[in-house]
């Protein structure tokens, strides 16, 4: 092969393929029409490091984007890591079998995260939980008081929630029905 074959890529995955990491300008530019394309210039760094460093500036992730069962395959990405820029998340966004944490930037005025467990900012609401988590037990929070409806879309484990004394009834409905309850002492 010459120099000119190994100098000219055949395209941006070929590019993408190639970079350690990815530094995106996206001033002047439509964040939503834009975000499968970013999306899918990130997949190849995301696979080849394990984790997702979602580019500051970033302001929306829409529904299933890096689920197992939206556009793209994303079962490698054991992590993803939110800037501070993303003001929006979509249901089921890291929706993912092999993803086993999401955090949050601290300065993220939006959401934030415990444990690799995301939250809204106050953490009253937990919103997605790794599906790739192997936790047979978790406590949630005291703080929280909402379950996302797709907080634990697709988790396949039986897992019991260790719940604050009390709150069995607001928390019954917002769980899958495999999920055991465990009031604390």
């Amino acid at each position: 092969m010459n120099t000119e074959e190994k100098l000219e890529p055949k395209g941006l995955a070929d590019i993408c393929e190639k970079l350690d990491d990815l530094t995106l300008s996206i001033d002047n530019i439509d964040l939503y029409g834009a975000i499968y394309g970013i999306v899918s210039m990130l997949k190849p760094i995301a696979h080849a490091n394990s984790q997702n460093l979602i580019p500051d500036g970033i302001t929306y992730i829409g529904d299933y984007a890096f689920a197992k069962d939206g556009p793209d395959d994303y079962g490698s990405i054991k992590y993803f890591i939110i800037p501070k820029s993303v003001k929006h998340i979509g249901k089921c966004a890291f929706a993912n079998e092999g993803t086993d944490g999401i955090e949050v930037d601290p300065a993220n005025e939006h959401f934030s995260s415990i444990d690799g467990v995301l939250f809204n900012k106050d953490c009253t609401e937990l919103l997605q939980y790794p599906l790739g988590r192997k936790d047979s037990t978790y406590m949630l929070p005291d703080s929280v008081v909402k379950i996302a409806d797709s907080a634990f879309h697709n988790f396949k484990m039986c897992l019991q929630i260790i719940i604050p004394k009390g709150t069995k009834e607001r928390f019954e409905n917002m769980l899958p029905s495999h999920f055991k309850l465990i009031e604390k002492e």
